[in-house]
């Protein structure tokens, strides 16, 4: 254990020694690429493969119950500055997609970002909110994980459609956000929605699925 959190503070442009000195759930390889800032607090589980990255910016804080993937090479997780990510939160990415997280968010509680995300600066995230880039394979008669290995052979990854958050939005408690979606500058999603289309600037929307209820301005 002391060679391979020594193998993995080699890799590290800048480091807090409290969170990497007591967060011994690491699966980090000695390729990946790890940029943490000094100012930050990793208490939670890391995963980061051969040739993938994660860099966070200052003042980070996630919960120690999260947890952090960073899977496959050419995949990057980006925390920018002043991002805070409460408690039994999960931020994936696989397959060379990237997910982007803006300065001054803030995540509650038992969020699920998975996918190739895009998310803005200042925005807020209630509890149990969902966003998932990737999705399964329906176009066809065969079984659907058939599909998803057909799908997967010819494109070398899972079905995907980039999902992007505007900056200063407000998604409420149990809101989901399908793959494909983008949401513009300054939206408010009601609690438990699902979201399924774009919707532009300011637009305070709601229901399953979620429809424009008026806009802020």
């Amino acid at each position: 254990m002391l060679q391979k959190i020594i193998r993995i503070l080699s890799n590290i442009s800048y480091w807090r020694l409290k969170p990497i000195r007591f967060n011994l759930r690491l699966d980090i390889d000695k390729e990946a690429k790890l940029k943490l800032n000094r100012s930050s607090h990793l208490p939670c589980p890391l995963y980061v493969s051969k040739g993938a990255e994660l860099q966070v910016g200052e003042n980070f804080r996630i919960a120690k119950d999260g947890m952090i993937s960073v899977r496959d090479g050419g995949s990057k997780i980006t925390i920018n500055d002043h991002v805070s990510i409460g408690a039994n939160c999960s931020l994936s990415v696989s397959s060379g997609f990237q997910l982007n997280i803006g300065k001054g968010t803030s995540i509650h509680s038992n969020a699920i970002f998975s996918g190739e995300i895009n998310i803005g600066e200042d925005c807020l995230f209630g509890p149990s909110v969902t966003l998932l880039s990737t999705t399964h394979n329906i176009n066809g008669k065969q079984k659907i994980r058939e599909l998803d290995a057909i799908y997967f052979k010819e494109h070398g990854h899972s079905k995907n459609e980039p999902i992007e958050i505007g900056d200063d939005c407000w998604l409420g408690v149990n809101s989901v956000i399908l793959p494909g979606v983008k949401l513009g500058k300054g939206c408010v999603v009601g609690a438990n929605s699902v979201v399924t289309k774009n919707f532009p600037d300011y637009s305070i929307l709601g229901g399953v699925p979620a429809k424009l209820l008026k806009k802020r301005i």
